[in-house]
């Protein structure tokens, strides 16, 4: 009662310091006891003038100088709390925290089940667990709750953000085989900005094809050039394909044989550019060089056989290989292209996902079915159509072509390589 009366008059008190003011006037106040105001005076004077100095003190005394370091939590006192942690502090997972990390682990096993994608193990799981715990431990806390297992989730998402992410920012579990991803989104990222750039100063928003390289290029991004000599000379073999089918059909052996060296000579010359010239060396001439000898191979079989010099069982094996491989090779190229992919981006051959790596008895198999059909072309002109040794070749063909149809189902993975941003 007392206190709140004071309070107008306390409050002059506290400000010019004059006590003894103060009590003359209270003494004049109506119905206030005599008794009463001195014990207020005293406390005023005594307790709450001191405590406004001194609160005024330690803010002058914690108010940080410009340039002064200071040492929020003192190193000692870390040490002893992170010891005392993890001696005396073990939490456990609450049923709700359990049931969130499951959640997340599950998906993330569901996300990476693709073609050549680091797999997802209980590795990943017990890491959950223990970083939730130690979220825990952090607060010194017994139980492990939902929203510490929501934090250790959100912790995990972002850093799989840098690692697994794509240039559109959609997660991709197949970057873990080449890399972190980190360059290939970094190198578009500043390939869009420069476009932007661009945009802005010309009012233009629309490149041409030859824009968009001479601006990579500029920006030394490297973008695989198709156009190689060992490329040319694939699709030169692959354009001399129909011609030996239809010479063959007609019955002239003696040109057929002569454009069949021909072509046996591009698929020379364009392995041996390929090996010594680094910069005639490409993905697509990976895939386009076994294409264009499966489309060669595939042409002739089906020529000599309608020619009645190669027997039809022996076409149909090498035939049916053939196009299983060639399914294989669309197959990996939609598997390792990112999403979203696009029809545009899937026959785009600047744009190498993958590299194709041939088993040695696939390479020993083109040999021997070049050489077979090489003989089966000269066996009319020379007349050994009806030879022993030319029939033991068929059984050698038919051998090595279901070795290699086996090698590659055995060795699957191994001989795709997923090329590195």
């Amino acid at each position: 009662m007392g206190f709140c009366c004071v309070g107008q008059a306390g409050l002059e008190l506290l400000t010019s310091g004059d006590v003894s003011s103060l009590a003359s006037q209270s003494a004049g106040t109506t119905g206030v006891s005599h008794c009463t105001w001195p014990k207020q005076v005293i406390l005023a004077e005594r307790f709450y003038l001191p405590l406004i100095f001194v609160i005024l003190g330690l803010l002058i005394m914690l108010q940080v100088v410009p340039g002064e370091t200071i040492d929020p939590i003192p190193h000692q006192l870390l040490r002893k709390y992170i010891g005392y942690a993890r001696q005396y502090v073990y939490p456990r997972l609450s049923k709700e925290a359990a049931q969130v990390l499951q959640d997340f682990y599950l998906e993330l096993r569901k996300q990476s089940q693709r073609l050549n994608s680091s797999p997802i193990t209980t590795r990943q799981l017990e890491s959950l667990i223990r970083l939730t715990e130690a979220r825990a431990r952090l607060e010194l806390r017994e139980e492990a709750t939902k929203e510490d297992a929501e934090d250790i989730v959100e912790i995990m998402k972002y850093s799989m953000l840098g690692t697994y992410s794509d240039e559109f920012g959609n997660l991709d579990f197949e970057r873990s085989q080449h890399g972190s991803g980190m360059s290939n989104r970094s190198t578009a990222k500043r390939f869009i900005s420069a476009l932007n750039n661009i945009a802005e100063r010309t009012y233009n928003n629309i490149f041409q094809f030859h824009q968009l390289r001479q601006i990579a290029k500029e920006l030394n991004i490297q973008y695989e050039n198709p156009w190689t000599i060992p490329n040319m000379l694939s699709m030169t073999r692959i354009g001399l394909a129909p011609v030996l089918g239809y010479l063959i059909i007609e019955e002239d052996f003696n040109i057929a044989l002569g454009v069949f060296a021909l072509a046996g000579l591009t698929d020379l010359l364009d392995g041996f550019i390929a090996r010594n010239w680094a910069n005639q060396k490409s993905a697509l001439g990976s895939a386009l060089d076994p294409l264009a000898d499966k489309i060669l191979i595939s042409i002739l079989y089906v020529s000599l056989t309608y020619a009645d010099l190669i027997p039809v069982p022996l076409t149909y094996m090498i035939i049916s290989r053939d196009v299983m491989l060639i399914a294989a090779v669309f197959y990996v190229r939609y598997r390792t292209l990112p999403t979203p992919r696009t029809l545009a981006k899937y026959f785009n051959p600047c744009y190498a996902t993958a590299r194709l790596k041939p088993t040695f008895i696939s390479k020993v198999n083109t040999a021997v079915q070049l050489i077979l059909v090489a003989a089966s072309l000269a066996a009319p002109v020379f007349n050994y159509a009806d030879s022993i040794y030319l029939q033991i070749l068929w059984c050698f063909t038919a051998f090595t072509t279901a070795a290699s149809a086996y090698s590659y189902y055995h060795y699957g993975r191994k001989t795709v390589q997923v090329i590195k941003d």
